[in-house]
């Protein structure tokens, strides 16, 4: 296993996470003690601020190679037809207007 794969396993009835890097003696329970017992907006604030924890350093994201090509597909469909585009603040107007409440 690279530093960067993860591997889900079973001990009981609660999910282990054991990911490349981490000493097999610190594995991480998922969800993490407490985590049901929490209403759903304190779980979906606690995952948001996982993420955020872990996007602060974008440097150790790895991207994979599908979404490399990916994004060079679409840049380069971009630079053929740059007059199709968009702005966001457009396309954010119009979602805000129709679906705003």
């Amino acid at each position: 296993m690279t530093s960067r794969e993860a591997t889900r396993s079973r001990d009981g009835d609660k999910d282990i996470l054991k990911a490349g890097g981490i000493n097999m003696a610190e594995r991480v329970e998922i969800p993490p003690q407490g985590f049901d017992s929490l209403p759903v907006d304190d779980q979906i604030d606690y995952v948001q601020d996982l993420w955020a924890w872990i996007a602060a350093r974008p440097e150790d994201i790895p991207v994979p190679d599908w979404q490399k090509k990916l994004i060079d597909e679409r840049l380069g469909q971009h630079e053929v037809n740059a007059e199709d585009t968009v702005p966001w603040e457009e396309v954010r107007a119009r979602l805000l207007e129709k679906y705003s409440t």
